[in-house]
């Protein structure tokens, strides 16, 4: 499904359970995009039959890709002199935080612009405009690397007591309990496989 797709299936269920409909009017002429890296985000952005392409007074693009601030703030220069917006709007999350509806979403761009596609991002989880465009992908950054050096320390404690002779099982369920257990690295204890000293590795 695409990402259109998938925001206009979530949009109905949301308007069902809460006994509304997603305004339309306010989704005219808005694209969503969620694309693997840069160079995949700019090839549907260019030629003839690319999003920038045609008339571009009142679209409204809105990116939820994880990319480069540079391509993101360069893109949505290329809107702009097209007379049209571009939100980059990079989420938190993984694939059930998508199915739940429960993405923290980042969003950056214009604040009127913004206004008119909250409830649709609604929809995926919770957005917040956090400033200029490409501010919140350096949000993400951050998010990431903090994510990457929680999980480097938490690997690297509980290797210090599977060495001692202690259950890795045990031992991280017992750092997870403790006062270091976040979301991220409980959900790393029910998938044993992000953490490969509960294999035997040393």
């Amino acid at each position: 499904m695409t990402t259109v797709g998938f925001i206009g299936h979530r949009a109905r269920a949301h308007g069902r359970h809460h006994g509304r409909a997603l305004p339309r009017h306010r989704l005219r002429r808005v694209v969503f995009t969620s694309l693997p890296d840069d160079d995949a985000v700019e090839s549907v952005a260019a030629g003839r039959d690319g999003i920038l392409a045609g008339p571009g007074a009142g679209k409204l693009w809105v990116d939820v890709s994880t990319i480069s601030p540079r391509a993101s703030r360069a893109l949505a220069a290329q809107a702009r002199e097209r007379r049209a917006t571009m939100l980059d709007a990079p989420v938190s999350g993984s694939v059930p935080q998508v199915q739940a509806g429960t993405l923290t979403i980042m969003v950056d761009g214009d604040e009127e612009a913004y206004a008119r596609v909250e409830p649709a991002l609604r929809v995926l989880g919770t957005p917040t405009r956090i400033g200029d465009n490409g501010q919140g992908l350096v949000l993400k950054l951050a998010i990431n690397v903090s994510r990457a050096v929680q999980m480097l320390a938490f690997s690297e404690g509980l290797l210090l007591a599977e060495r001692d002779g202690i259950d890795p099982r045990l031992a991280a369920e017992g750092m997870t309990d403790s006062a270091i257990g976040s979301p991220m690295l409980k959900g790393a204890l029910r998938s044993s496989s992000t953490c490969p000293t509960m294999h035997g590795s040393t």
